[in-house]
């Protein structure tokens, strides 16, 4: 059993632990159990659980960050507003925003949507709750912007 993003820790990920240790205590003691995460502290795990890491590496991607100070007008407005500057400077290609949680992905989607229009931009939201098919078309292959 593999459990992803395992430091969004909530009641569904806490239950499935609990669930999964009783089926290992009982009639599944071969079951093996991994959690990814690119920031879980193994060291906080309970000694019984005999936690084992290892690290997966990828390859560098360029990343610039910018910050565009002002005051937000609601959830999520700034960032809507930074991105349609980007765009209004010249930038092109894929962007990726991170956000804690569905509910800031959800906010930040609506207040990037009157950008996205101007620009003929595609968003999309990735997290857990989404259904298999709404996940994959995030994480699939996709022309690159004008």
């Amino acid at each position: 059993m593999l459990l992803d993003e395992f430091h969004e820790r909530h009641l569904q990920t806490d239950l499935a632990i609990t669930l999964l240790a009783r089926l290992r205590r009982g009639p599944r003691p071969d079951l093996r159990l991994g959690v990814m995460s690119a920031t879980l502290d193994a060291s906080r795990w309970p000694p019984s659980w005999k936690p084992t890491s290892s690290a997966a590496r990828g390859g560098p991607f360029p990343v610039e960050v910018r910050h565009r100070p002002g005051p937000t007008t609601g959830p999520g407005a700034a960032g809507g507003r930074g991105r349609d500057g980007l765009y209004r400077e010249g930038q092109k290609g894929h962007t990726l925003v991170f956000l804690p949680g569905a509910r800031k992905i959800r906010q930040g989607l609506s207040a990037c949507a009157p950008a996205a229009a101007r620009h003929g931009l595609q968003l999309l939201p990735l997290h857990g709750s989404l259904s298999f098919q709404a996940q994959q078309e995030a994480v699939a292959p996709s022309a690159s912007p004008r």
